[in-house]
């Protein structure tokens, strides 16, 4: 029993030198997420787009001074009726979460900490883990907790260097991976 196939074209408002980067499946199947840049690549835009009705409703308009960064779409990651994304939008790399409507629910890091990469976010605990610099010390980069109160604390060892993770599925484990210009990764 082979399923016929049926193609569709999004009623998707496109700049004429506008392209899309990225499309991504979400949690609602009802909902496909667009992202589309224009030419000079300084203006995000999201669109939820329904693969049935075609229709695309456009929820997030994200512009920056210069361009967004490719790391904007390496970090980016859909959970149950949310999504986390990286933004420049106030001069500092930070990450932001999501509604499917657009709305912004939670800005989950502040002051001058700039995201290097955005490791996942625990939906039942609220914790988002990321590694981040501060711009006194771009040279020194840690593992970060975020929790569900806006608390922020240190994972990574103290040691000057850079540190990454790779995190369990679950985001309950992970491995600190450190190095500096006096040490190979330990």
């Amino acid at each position: 029993d082979i399923k016929a196939r049926v193609t569709r074209t999004m009623k998707l408002p496109l700049e004429e030198d506008g392209y899309i980067p990225r499309i991504h499946f979400t949690s609602d199947p009802q909902k496909l997420a667009v992202f589309t840049l224009n030419k000079h690549q300084d203006c995000l835009e999201v669109y939820m787009a329904n693969p049935r009705s075609t229709e695309c409703k456009k929820i997030l308009r994200d512009n920056v001074d210069k361009y967004i960064n490719e790391n904007v779409f390496h970090s980016l990651a859909f959970y149950p009726n949310r999504f986390v994304l990286m933004s420049e939008r106030n001069g500092y790399n930070q990450l932001y979460l999501y509604d499917f409507n657009g709305s912004v629910v939670k800005k989950v890091n502040s002051g001058t900490t700039v995201v290097k990469t955005f490791y996942g976010y625990d939906t039942y605990s609220g914790n988002f883990y990321y590694s981040a610099c501060e711009t006194d010390t771009p040279m020194q980069t840690h593992i970060y907790c975020t929790d569900s109160k806006g608390k922020t604390s240190v994972l990574s060892s103290r040691q000057e260097g850079s540190h990454g993770a790779s995190f369990s599925k679950n985001m309950k484990y992970y491995m600190d991976v450190y190095s500096n210009i006096n040490t190979p990764y330990i």
